[in-house]
């Protein structure tokens, strides 16, 4: 139903802006009258809305988020020692593990 509305609403003429508000914004794109941009297709959305966190691995290439462990599996020879891993979170859904800023797993 909301989506309803959405569509509705911005495509329905709106007499204050003379114009469908999807008319406005198309017109402010190519007039470059906006901020808005295309994302990089390099960028991930999920490394950009998540709770980030740090841990330091041990030995046997395991760290504990949340009361679990978690072993990487992936790149372990070029992770060292007690390396210390970025985790990006997302609650009950998972974590992707960074090891001086490059993905290495994510865990599910």
């Amino acid at each position: 139903k909301f989506q309803e509305f959405i569509d509705f609403y911005n495509n329905r003429f709106h007499e204050g802006i003379g114009e469908t508000p999807n008319e406005r914004f198309q017109r402010a794109l190519e007039e470059g009258k906006t901020r808005f941009s295309s994302l990089p297709e390099d960028v991930n959305l999920d490394d950009i809305f998540c709770l980030i966190e740090r841990r330091c691995l041990k030995k046997d290439n395991t760290f504990s988020y949340d009361g679990t462990t978690y072993n990487l599996t992936r790149n372990r020879r070029s992770i060292t020692r007690k390396a210390k891993v970025e985790l990006h979170i997302h609650p009950k859904k998972k974590i992707r593990a960074f090891y001086k800023d490059e993905f290495v797993q994510e865990f599910s």
